[in-house]
C-alpha cells in the first residue's frame, strides 16, 4: 500500500507506512536527529543485536550531519578488522579515524575500567597514542584538541564511537556518572553517536535520543530506526521510525558524499 502523509502540529509530515499487523510513522530525518546534531551538541545511542549494523548506521548519521565527522573505533588489543567491516571503515578519512584499544578483562578486574589503559591513536599510527579514553570522557580538553585538529571549532563536532558496547560492558551502569560525562562532552561542543549492542542499561536514559535498529524484513521498507527515547521538545517521539533512506536525503550534497553513502547503505536495503 502506498504511504500516506500524517498530520502533526507542524503540518503534514510522513510518510505513514502500513504493513500486515502494524502501522508506524516514518519521521522526516532532516527535521529531527540530523538537524539536532548540526546545530547543538547532541548525544545519540543506537542499539542493535548486530553491532556492525549499528556502526554502519552511526557512520551514515554523522556523515549526514557534518562532512567533518570523526570516528573513534573501540577494539580489543590485537584485533584484525573483519573483512565485512572493511567496506564502511574504508570510507573514513585516516586523519579523522581514531583507534581506541580496549584493556583486557583481567586488567579491568585488577584495577577497574577507569584505571586501565585505553590508548587512543590515529588509525594510521596505532602505536603513537595521542590520548586515552578515560581522559577523553572525564577531562576531554587535551583529547578533544588532538582529535579535532584543524576541524572547525565553531560548530559541534560529531563523533561516532564504533563498537561502543566494548566500553559499556567494562564501565558501571550508572546514570549519574554517565550523565556527568555527557554534560562534559556537551560543554566541549561534542556530539556523540554511540553504536552499541542490544543490552539494556539504565544509563541509556541520559542520552538525548535512543534508537533500536530494526533489521530488514519482508514487510518493512529496509532497515529502520525505532525511537525509544527523545529529548523534551523534539518532534520525533518514542515509537516513531526513521527510514534509512533519509540519511541519504539529509546528507550535504558533494561529489564525494553521494557514492560514499551509497556504498555505506547498500547492504541496508537503500
Amino acid at each position: 500500500m502506498p504511504p500516506d502523509r500524517y498530520p502533526t502540529g507542524k503540518g503534514l509530515v510522513g510518510p505513514l507506512f502500513r504493513s500486515p499487523g502494524h502501522t508506524f510513522r516514518v519521521h522526516d530525518m532532516s527535521q529531527s536527529v540530523v538537524a539536532a546534531l548540526r546545530i547543538r551538541p547532541t548525544h545519540v545511542l543506537l542499539k542493535s543485536r548486530d553491532p556492525e549494523l549499528a556502526n554502519r548506521l552511526g557512520l551514515a548519521l554523522i556523515r549526514a550531519s557534518s562532512p567533518a565527522a570523526v570516528v573513534l573505533d573501540i577494539r580489543p588489543a590485537g584485533t584484525v578488522t573483519p573483512p565485512d567491516a572493511l567496506s564502511w571503515r574504508s570510507l573514513i578519512p585516516r586523519e579523522r579515524h581514531f583507534l581506541c584499544t580496549a584493556p583486557s578483562h583481567q586488567e579491568v578486574a585488577t584495577g577497574g575500567a577507569a584505571s586501565a589503559s585505553w590508548p587512543i591513536a590515529r588509525i594510521d599510527a596505532p602505536d603513537r597514542a595521542i590520548s586515552d579514553l578515560v581522559s577523553f570522557l572525564i577531562t576531554p580538553e587535551a583529547a578533544v584538541h588532538a582529535i579535532r585538529g584543524h576541524l572547525p571549532p565553531d560548530r559541534p563536532l560529531p563523533i561516532l564511537i564504533a563498537d561502543g558496547w566494548r566500553a559499556e560492558k567494562l564501565f558501571p551502569d550508572d546514570p549519574t556518572t554517565t550523565g556527568h560525562v555527557l554534560r562534559v562532552q556537551k560543554e566541549m561542543r561534542l556530539s556523540i553517536v554511540m553504536a552499541s549492542d542490544a543490552t539494556n542499561r539504565d544509563d541509556s536514559s541520559v542520552f538525548d535520543f535512543v534508537f533500536d535498529v530494526l533489521p530488514m524484513s519482508a514487510e518493512g521498507p529496509g532497515v529502520r530506526l525505532r525511537c525509544r527515547r527523545s529529548a523534551p521538545g523534539e518532534s520525533i517521539r518514542p515509537g516513531d521510525e526513521l527510514s534509512v533512506r533519509e540519511f541519504v536525503d539529509a546528507a550535504p550534497a558533494s561529489a564525494e558524499s553521494e557514492p560514499a553513502l551509497a556504498t555505506l547503505l547498500a547492504p541496508l536495503g537503500v
